[in-house]
């Protein structure tokens, strides 16, 4: 559009359901040629402003972890990886909940990303009286490369988006895109895009955000070696068709060229 000189202007996440920022982001949007979102509430939130607006998925450019064992080999490790736990409160409620439901006998390690260690105490003080049967293991923040490679020992993976938190809802694959990369089974809720790729049952589980149903979901796939692998095995080819930054750039493509002309 010729209100504004050729460029790209990128926003991270939901910034624009901040109060202070959606006017600015708005105008932004407006005048632009197209407007690219990474999922579909994003999508309906900049349609607006633009009615151009495409969904494209938030790709990785990493597609294997080479030292990584066969997920069926794994021990029963099960992770959350949020970038930021103490941001997600919601998410955090939900695993709380979840972990606490888990099988007696499970002796389960649950790994907690992101929690730089000048913040264990906190951490830890969220968990008391919920883990009797289960081993936290608090990991700090780290390089997104060394982050997957640690994911290569994990059997499950969780994938939490919930509705009550609206930050959330503005939310891509985020985690999920390292937990795919590290053959980790991944568990994820049942909104945002997540129906879009996974398949209940057949590249990983998809749940409503009800904790029981996400514990038994858990207890059944570390208990099921196979199970987890054939989970794994399907959701390996879909992640390299269609959740890679190849695959971004493939969409991105004419988007961009059709803005030259």
């Amino acid at each position: 559009r010729p209100a504004i000189t050729s460029g790209t202007s990128k926003l991270d996440d939901a910034d624009i359901i901040n109060p202070s920022e959606t006017s600015r982001i708005g105008d932004v949007a407006a005048r632009c040629y197209g407007v690219i979102a990474g999922s579909r509430h994003l999508a309906g939130l900049f349609r607006a402003f633009n009615p151009a607006v495409r969904v494209i998925w938030t790709g990785t450019y990493i597609h294997s972890v080479a030292s990584a064992r066969p997920n069926a080999e794994r021990g029963r490790i099960l992770a959350w990886a949020p970038s930021d736990p103490f941001g997600y409160p919601v998410e955090l409620a939900l695993m709380q909940t979840l972990v606490a439901r888990l099988s007696p006998s499970a002796e389960v390690e649950f790994r907690v990303y992101g929690v730089s260690p000048a913040r264990h105490d906190d951490m830890h003080k969220l968990w008391e009286g919920r883990l009797s049967h289960v081993r936290l293991r608090l990991m700090p923040p780290m390089p997104y490369k060394e982050f997957v490679a640690s994911l290569a020992e994990v059997a499950v993976g969780l994938q939490p988006v919930c509705e009550d938190h609206e930050y959330s809802l503005g939310k891509s694959f985020g985690k999920a895109l390292a937990y795919l990369a590290a053959d980790v089974a991944v568990v994820a809720s049942n909104n945002i895009d997540h129906p879009l790729f996974f398949e209940e049952g057949v590249n990983g589980r998809l749940l409503l955000n009800e904790p029981t149903v996400w514990a038994q979901a858990c207890d059944q796939l570390l208990s099921r070696n196979q199970e987890r692998q054939a989970l794994v095995l399907q959701a390996r080819k879909d992640f390299l068709a269609r959740l890679t930054t190849d695959k971004s750039a493939q969409l991105m493509s004419d988007l961009l060229h059709r803005a030259r002309l």
